[in-house]
């Protein structure tokens, strides 16, 4: 019985590490994007597979990358004087390759469902001064 209890707590606290090991590589991945955007007024093409090529990496599908854009034909937005106006909103919302939590499913709790995602975001005032 107490190595059951030992095995489960040892599984657990793994399960959970992984979890939150792949959620701080998000938001570490996330300042990376964050960076790009903010220097350049969007993200490029180039950059943009680049992250999703990272977040692949670690075991993350990028399901929903929100922000200016090349790939989506959208525009620079430029620093102004006006900083409301030069802030530019980025959201990624990425699945991971296995489902978290399934150890708590041996003592009544639930495992996460196919809904469950991680998602980061962060606002950013562009830098860019010429088009």
């Amino acid at each position: 019985m107490v190595f059951l209890i030992i095995a489960f707590l040892a599984f657990a606290g793994t399960d959970a590490a992984l979890t939150m090991t792949q959620h701080q590589t998000a938001k570490h991945l996330l300042k990376q994007t964050a960076d790009r955007v903010r220097y350049e007024g969007r993200l490029s093409t180039a950059d943009e597979t680049a992250i999703r090529d990272k977040f692949a990496q670690v075991g993350l599908a990028v399901e929903t990358f929100d922000t200016r854009r090349e790939s989506a034909g959208q525009s620079r937005i430029l620093r102004t004087n006006d900083p409301s106006a030069s802030m530019i909103p980025i959201r990624i919302v990425c699945k991971t390759d296995y489902r978290p939590f399934r150890v708590g499913g041996l003592i009544g709790g639930k495992a996460a469902g196919d809904s469950w995602r991680i998602a980061v975001e962060t606002v950013v005032i562009s830098e860019r001064v010429n088009p």
